[in-house]
């Protein structure tokens, strides 16, 4: 089992944490000087980011509102060439 204690902003990576995730945030640490707390911030932060794309997009499903096209979205962003 794994957890993870948000206190005051701030994120703690418990010894209980799942050792693969703790093997993989240590050499990316050590090669960056980051701390494993950073890859916990920005893997929630991936997350949520994601999570609200999806509920967007099935929202959108649910009230059948029309899908935007992506020549669409590419124009609206300013991705054209």
């Amino acid at each position: 089992m794994s957890y993870m204690v948000v206190r005051g902003g701030d994120c703690d990576i418990q010894r209980s944490t799942v050792p693969k995730i703790r093997g993989e945030t240590q050499p990316a640490g050590q090669r960056t000087g980051r701390t494993k707390a950073y890859y916990a911030k920005k893997a929630i932060q991936e997350l949520l980011e994601e999570q609200e794309d999806y509920f967007i997009a099935l929202s959108r499903l649910e009230e059948k509102l029309p899908g935007i096209p992506l020549q669409e979205v590419v124009k609206k962003i300013g991705l054209e060439s």
